[in-house]
C-alpha cells in the first residue's frame, strides 16, 4: 500500500475541521480521561462546487450560514486547502490518499467507455480496474480506523461503492445497475 506523501499530509490537515465538543468537564470524564488519551471528533465537510467564500465564517455578508458558522467557531478550521486538479474525482481520491492523481490513478471524472449498447455495463466494465487499483490505496478512513473511529460518507463519491474509499459506513452504493457512482437524496 502506498504511503501518504508530505504534500498528502498537508491537504488532509488543511481540509480537516477538529471539534472537542463540550468544553466543561464533570469528575467523571476527568477520571476517563487519566485513564485514556480524549481524541477529538473529526468531521470532514467538502463542499463541491461552492467557492471558499460561501460560508460566513470566511467572510460572506450576504450567505447565511449560522450553524457552520458556529461549528467553525468551536473547531479548528483550515483555510488554505489545495488539490492538484480542479476535477471532482481525482480531487476526492488526492484529499482521501495524500497522493497525486497519478499515484492513486484517478485521473479524470469520467473513464473513457464505449457508450453504445448497454452503457452502464460498459462503464463498469472500464471502472473495474481503476477501482480495483484504488482500493489497494491507503485511505484517511483507513488511517482513522486504526485510532479507533469509524466513518461515514455520503454525497458525492465517484469511485464505486463507499467501501472503495475504506468506509465503515455510508450512502454511495456505487451499483450501477441502480444508477450508482453516487446519490442524490430528494426530500418532499
Amino acid at each position: 500500500m502506498k504511503k501518504l506523501n508530505k504534500i498528502g499530509y498537508l491537504i488532509l490537515l488543511v481540509s480537516i475541521c477538529f471539534s472537542c465538543g463540550n468544553k466543561s468537564k464533570t469528575a467523571e470524564s476527568n477520571i476517563k480521561e487519566d485513564k485514556a488519551v480524549q481524541q477529538p471528533n473529526i468531521v470532514f465537510i467538502l463542499s463541491d462546487d461552492q467557492s471558499w467564500t460561501d460560508y460566513g465564517f470566511m467572510g460572506n455578508e450576504n450567505i447565511e450560514t449560522p450553524r457552520l458558522d458556529q461549528f467553525a467557531s468551536e473547531s479548528l478550521t483550515f483555510t488554505r486547502g489545495y488539490v492538484p486538479t480542479p476535477l471532482c474525482s481525482p480531487s476526492l481520491a488526492t484529499i482521501i490518499t495524500g497522493l497525486y492523481p497519478k499515484d492513486h490513478g484517478i485521473i479524470g471524472n469520467d473513464k473513457v467507455y464505449e457508450r453504445k449498447g448497454n452503457r452502464k455495463e460498459n462503464r463498469a466494465k472500464a471502472y473495474k480496474p481503476v477501482i480495483e487499483a484504488f482500493e489497494k490505496q491507503t485511505t484517511l478512513p483507513d488511517m482513522l480506523k486504526e485510532k479507533g473511529y469509524l466513518s461515514f460518507q455520503t454525497g458525492k463519491w465517484w469511485h464505486g461503492n463507499y467501501k472503495v474509499g475504506g468506509f465503515d459506513y455510508g450512502m454511495t452504493h456505487g451499483n450501477p445497475n441502480r444508477g450508482g457512482r453516487m446519490v442524490i437524496l430528494v426530500y418532499k
